[in-house]
């Protein structure tokens, strides 16, 4: 989480950290290291806030926890970022992860098939026009497609998830195991 104001709470103690939201509801300031918060008749010490739209507060779990809902993690290695952060916490073995961004994106993906449809309809129309064309113009028209696809393939790139790039695309066994990672990804079982 991104820290405006402290640091997050300890482990163990009295100590909380609220979200920004909460923080300007109940005080109208960002600034209250040290104040203190009642939680079920428990004063908690503000040792930071964090930077949220929801009305958050956390604090040291008063017993064992099950589950954790991590928001922030890296969408190209979320299994690796929950594992580091279950080592450096203490929370023990993971046993299950769920892919949320991972599905919206591959839900997004679908979404856009019908413009991705009607883009390549346009392009093949595109391209018989300039077929038609007279010699200068036409070579012209064809430089100026390629200079259009050169300049959309890295901003396409850009939008797809870290895990469905290879590191270097000459990566012939990276191809073959591409299906693989994205039936796992739905499934939430990362190999």
């Amino acid at each position: 989480m991104e820290y405006l104001q402290g640091t997050a709470p300890g482990v163990v103690g009295q100590q909380c950290a609220i979200s920004s939201t909460l923080a300007w509801t109940l005080f109208g300031s960002y600034d209250i290291m040290g104040l203190t918060v009642a939680l079920d008749r428990t004063e908690y010490f503000i040792s930071g806030v964090f930077k949220s739209k929801s009305k958050t507060l956390l604090y040291p779990a008063q017993s064992g926890f099950t589950h954790a809902a991590l928001r922030g993690l890296s969408p190209d290695t979320p299994k690796t970022d929950a594992e580091q952060w279950a080592a450096a916490t203490g929370a023990g073995k993971i046993t299950a992860i769920t892919y949320g961004p991972q599905k919206a994106w591959l839900a997004q993906a679908a979404c856009a098939l019908p413009a991705l449809i009607v883009g390549l309809a346009l392009v093949v129309l595109l391209l018989r026009f300039i077929c038609a064309l007279p010699g200068v113009l036409h070579g012209a028209a064809l430089f100026a497609l390629a200079l259009a696809f050169a300049w959309a393939v890295p901003h396409f790139l850009q939008t797809l998830p870290g895990w469905l790039i290879p590191g270097r695309w000459s990566d012939f066994s990276f191809w073959p195991t591409l299906w693989t990672k994205i039936m796992d990804t739905c499934n939430g079982n990362m190999k």
